[in-house]
């Protein structure tokens, strides 16, 4: 399948994108961005296994299909590889302890949430809900999806290996592959907006699904290292991530 490669002075603006939207990154204000920026050109992939969401696509009729720009869902990494044309794919990333908190603040919020009654039902704090690895969520998820496909969504908890962790960092690397940080999201968008043609995108609404917004810097020391502790590879990932931010869009202070 042919590829876009977005360098800096590429026109992007006719570009064709996936978003693959990681949970508890701030992707939620950016999909209805989309949505309003493509109107009646988006897909949304529905939740469910990698061969489920293939399946989804390829069942997309040719009439319908011609019209899509962009396909956005909690997909793993790789959809372009059952597409034909050339497609970017287009991810935010968050560093591993606040997006642990901000699911855990969801999951305590929410008793319907299908981790509740493993984690804090039983009564579990931030530091026992990230090792529990009740589910992929809790479980290094952003490397779990960018690694993509089968690595993505089908290991058990606790059984991502080191090879899942490379083709994270293989993916996010390529020339067909933009990536933002939820830390830096009003920059993330200027520059998508920058990169795609999108002109001023003004005041943007924020969707947060949480309630509760927590920074890294709130979270007492040990409950942060207990949690990066069971994060290694997101946060590597992380690190990764946020070098080629700062080399796009300058440097800032670490969160």
């Amino acid at each position: 399948m042919s590829t876009t490669n977005p360098d800096n002075h590429a026109d992007l603006s006719d570009a064709r994108l996936i978003f693959l939207h990681i949970p508890k990154t701030g992707g939620t204000t950016f999909l209805h961005l989309l949505r309003d920026l493509y109107p009646r050109q988006t897909h949304f992939v529905r939740n469910g296994d990698w061969r489920d969401q293939q399946a989804q696509v390829r069942a997309i009729k040719p009439s319908r299909a011609a019209k899509i720009r962009v396909f956005m869902g909690h997909t793993p990494f790789g959809l372009h590889e059952i597409l034909p044309g050339a497609w970017l794919s287009v991810t935010i990333l968050r560093h591993p302890v606040s997006r642990i908190a901000s699911l855990f603040h969801h999951v305590r919020q929410d008793p319907s949430h299908h981790l509740y009654a493993r984690t804090i039902g039983r009564g579990m704090d931030m530091a026992a809900f990230a090792s529990s690895y009740a589910g992929r969520a809790v479980d290094n998820h952003q490397t779990r999806l960018l690694a993509g496909g089968p690595l993505g969504m089908d290991p058990l908890p606790g059984k991502l290996t080191d090879e899942a962790l490379q083709t994270a960092l293989e993916h996010i690397a390529r020339p067909d592959t933009l990536v933002g940080l939820q830390e830096r999201l009003d920059e993330t968008l200027a520059y998508f907006a920058e990169r795609f043609g999108w002109g001023s995108l003004g005041a943007i609404e924020s969707h947060r699904v949480s309630g509760e917004a927590t920074s890294v810097c709130a979270i007492d020391d040990a409950t942060r290292e207990a949690v990066e502790t069971c994060s290694p590879m997101d946060m590597r990932l992380y690190e990764a991530a946020r070098a080629r931010v700062e080399d796009a869009m300058g440097a800032t202070p670490a969160p």
